[in-house]
């Protein structure tokens, strides 16, 4: 299981990492992507090379 963490300055709230990882992700009050859980990773590597801002770390 792996913990993603969101550049927030990076972010810009496409939603395509929460549309992915639904049960672990979600938008913050700010508009933009948050991590709530870890998740399995492939769906973390995934998310992460799909974020068109590279705004996704994983560690």
């Amino acid at each position: 299981m792996k913990k993603v963490k969101i550049n927030k300055d990076l972010c810009i709230g496409c939603g395509s990492c929460i549309a992915e990882a639904q049960n672990s992700m979600e938008f913050d009050s700010d508009g933009k992507a948050n991590c709530i859980a870890e998740m399995d990773d492939n769906i973390a590597e995934s998310i992460k090379n799909n974020c068109p801002v590279n705004a996704i770390e994983i560690g």
